[in-house]
């Protein structure tokens, strides 16, 4: 019984860790501002020939597509002038590849939330669930993610491209995601620096609902801990 209380508190405290991960990356790929703001700050304008409300459409259509709540990325805008599809055939290769990365991390999202919340219910079953052993799992897996956290942060600090390449390297098994700036739309739109930020962005919402986290694990073991002093 001892193994099995373990086992669900280290459940507890992976799947809440993956839904809070999973949730920030959401929260910031589908943020509509944060598309627009950094299209105005890097010029994107310019670089692709469109004007913001051709960019704005497109933006949405391209959430809408992460979301899968559109089937296909065909959409089309103006372009120096001229209506046209604004994606060639590689870019809707590439993100049909990063539309599956979604789907599963949503997959994983809805897993983890599940697991979390069966977790507690059967420790509260088995009469195991108590504040201090709830408090300290808490802790501790707010410990483990910011020191992986930090981990991460001094990795892309050195030098984003490279990491950011390896993570490209690792997950599509494919060289679709080498496109050209030159020509294609989805790497003028969202260079580099549109990552940078949104990685950035990504690792505050991540560190804020660790830190919340952290904050309730800490009052409820000081509560137990608080119960047996009287």
């Amino acid at each position: 019984m001892k193994k099995f209380k373990v086992l669900l508190y280290f459940l507890l405290g992976l799947s809440l860790s993956l839904f809070i991960l999973t949730t920030s990356i959401h929260i910031k790929s589908f943020d509509m501002n944060y598309y627009m703001n950094s299209f105005k700050e890097n010029n994107i304008e310019a670089a692709t020939n469109m004007d913001e409300e051709n960019l704005r459409h497109v933006a949405e259509d391209f959430i809408k597509y992460l979301k899968d709540d559109r089937p296909k990325l065909d959409t089309t805008a103006v372009i120096k002038g001229e209506l046209r599809p604004v994606y060639g055939e590689r870019e809707i290769l590439h993100m049909i590849d990063v539309k599956a990365l979604f789907k599963l991390s949503q997959w994983i999202k809805v897993i983890s939330a599940i697991v979390a919340i069966g977790s507690l219910l059967i420790l509260f079953k088995i009469k195991a669930l108590n504040s201090s052993y709830l408090g300290k799992t808490l802790m501790i897996t707010v410990g483990i993610n910011l020191s992986l956290l930090l981990i991460l942060v001094l990795l892309i600090q050195s030098d984003f491209t490279q990491y950011f390449t390896y993570f490209h390297e690792i997950f599509f098994n494919n060289d679709l995601w080498l496109l050209d700036p030159e020509t294609e739309i989805l790497i003028q739109m969202m260079p580099e620096i549109f990552f940078i930020k949104a990685a950035i962005g990504i690792g505050l919402y991540y560190g804020a609902a660790l830190l919340l986290m952290m904050i309730i694990g800490f009052l409820l073991y000081k509560r137990k801990r608080e119960k047996y002093t009287i």
